[in-house]
């Protein structure tokens, strides 16, 4: 397997700009994700690496080796693609075995590889089947079956569970989790879909308009975003954001005034913020508690989403809505009125730019309790 570095990329398509100055390293055997929102550039930095487009500046280099003047099947890597472009007069084998005939690979070893990626998706009883005999998460094996015969030094997948539905796109999670661990290769993947970064990744990094917003661990970005953007776009439902005005500024802490007039006071961190400084205080909607309590925010239910297992409670209180989750069913409903605390172990403090106020935390004036919502 090998090491991807990506140092200074960027790429631009006459004036536009779809990748600014990217660089990160994807060391080996990591399962990295690239995700953002659509027009991002992260399928773009993905055709970057596959060598299917040529960047505009920077270096790539897989395995130690500068690849940009290399063409893809120099590389060493192998792609599977949203479509899976299966060769519809050919049996899954024939299908998995047409690159390495294409390349001249002798017949003994041609078997061997496809037999063994046949094992290893669970395959061997659809050998002989056409493509139009497979369903989709089928189909999706099979691809990825035609990538691991070609033993390639690293995998690229570029949003390839997005033609599934919602069942087929767990069960190929789970497959293409199972395969990593099994076969340890480094892999680039490409998703707009949260939920399968943060099951699926050991980094993940998150683009916006072509540059890199955060790198790290799924949980890291969850617990720690480096920005509002980051804050928002992991997690869902999303990040709720509340408008504030530094209202004072002590030794260890900060006090904030909140949307209607209610006060709080958070640990202080590091910052230099100012009294009457605009800042944004983040808050996930599982850290909200219905309940009252000291600085408690008041508002009305808007609308309320059972889901089963747990609520999503939509909360008018000013001139915002905050989304609230709970446990099991809600016993609230449309046009109650409720008083919101936050937990205090779980509050997010941003600048007026966007970035994050790292080390803040709500003062013990806020007890944390089950969510009784």
């Amino acid at each position: 397997m090998a090491r991807v570095e990506l140092n200074n990329i960027g790429k631009a398509y006459g004036a536009a700009r779809v990748i600014d100055d990217v660089s990160f390293t994807v060391e080996d055997g990591e399962f990295v994700v690239f995700v953002g929102p659509s027009g991002c550039g992260k399928s773009t930095l993905l055709r970057l690496i596959a060598g299917l487009d040529d960047p505009s500046g920077g270096d790539i280099l897989i395995a130690g080796n500068r690849v940009n003047d290399r063409l893809p099947r120099e590389r060493g890597i192998a792609m599977v693609f949203q479509s899976y472009a299966l060769y519809p007069h050919m049996t899954v084998s024939k299908n998995m075995a047409f690159g390495l005939e294409l390349a001249g690979t002798d017949k003994a070893t041609i078997e061997a590889r496809v037999n063994r990626a046949a094992g290893i998706l669970d395959l061997a009883p659809l050998m002989d089947r056409l493509p139009k005999q497979l369903s989709g998460g089928q189909r999706q094996r099979v691809a990825i079956g035609r990538a691991i015969v070609r033993e390639p030094k690293v995998f690229l997948f570029d949003e390839p569970l997005s033609n599934l539905d919602a069942a087929l796109r767990v069960q190929m999670r789970i497959e293409i989790a199972k395969l990593h661990a099994r076969l340890g290769a480094t892999t680039i993947y490409v998703t707009h879909d949260q939920v399968e970064a943060m099951t699926l990744a050991s980094k993940i990094v998150v683009l916006n308009g072509g540059r890199v917003e955060q790198v790290g661990a799924p949980l890291e970005l969850y617990d720690s975003p480096a920005n509002m953007f980051v804050a928002a776009f992991i997690g869902s439902p999303k990040m709720n954001f509340i408008d504030a005005e530094v209202i004072e500024r002590g030794d260890a802490s900060v006090g904030l005034r909140l949307p209607g007039g209610k006060q709080i006071v958070l640990r202080a961190g590091k910052s230099t913020l100012s009294p009457n400084e605009k800042v944004t205080l983040g808050i996930r909607p599982e850290h909200i508690l219905l309940r009252p309590g000291p600085a408690a925010q008041d508002g009305a239910v808007e609308f309320v989403e059972e889901l089963g297992d747990c609520h999503h409670i939509y909360v008018r209180s000013g001139d915002q809505t905050l989304t609230v989750r709970g446990e099991g069913k809600a016993k609230w409903r449309l046009g109650n009125p409720v008083q919101m605390v936050f937990d205090p172990e779980h509050c997010h403090l941003f600048r007026a730019d966007g970035r994050a106020l790292p080390g803040h935390s709500l003062l013990s004036d806020v007890v944390p309790v089950d969510n009784q919502n």
